[in-house]
């Protein structure tokens, strides 16, 4: 079974859409009729069912969301997968090896197939099994394939830079 980053799979996504299609008195979205333009405020409103975190508010992850770079993956999307690299594995442009040593989070761009640096709560860790890390403690994660795309603020070291980047946000916000 393939986990993905929507709580929907891909029939009931496309129930929805034919569904609210219906409803509006539009056309399925399978038909060939262009839909109607979405005006700003649409485009702007936040994805269904979701309810901003407070503390992911206060660490930037709307913020930066917002800018269209990198790959968002917030508790509710990663609610169906088992393992943090079960959720990753849906996001392109990187890959996930799994082996004896764990699951590595490595970035598909790059010749080199060199893996991501990881943040957790904005500080850089040396963790390279990315299954070290528990779902049930994480809130959010952040994805960046390749360093044109890592945000400002966001150091690793010198070989880790060329990779890209994943952060991740717990739950539990530590000191102030």
């Amino acid at each position: 079974m393939r986990y993905g980053r929507s709580p929907f799979t891909k029939r009931a996504r496309f129930a929805w859409l034919l569904v609210g299609a219906l409803a509006l008195g539009g056309t399925p979205a399978c038909s060939t009729q262009s839909p109607p333009a979405s005006t700003d405020a649409e485009a702007d409103a936040e994805p269904p069912g979701e309810v901003k975190s407070e503390l992911l508010e206060r660490r930037g992850f709307y913020q930066r969301r917002e800018t269209g770079n990198g790959r968002f993956l917030t508790r509710t999307e990663m609610a169906r997968s088992r393992l943090l690299s079960d959720a990753l594995r849906e996001v392109p442009g990187i890959d996930v090896i799994s082996g004896a040593g764990g699951a590595l989070v490595v970035s598909g761009r790059s010749t080199g197939r060199c893996p991501l640096a990881v943040f957790v709560d904005g500080s850089y860790t040396t963790i390279r099994n990315v299954d070290e890390l528990t779902l049930e403690g994480i809130e959010a994660v952040e994805v960046y394939r390749g360093p044109a795309e890592i945000p400002a603020g966001f150091n690793a070291p010198v070989y880790d830079r060329t990779c890209g980047a994943l952060l991740v946000w717990s739950r539990i916000e530590v000191g102030d």
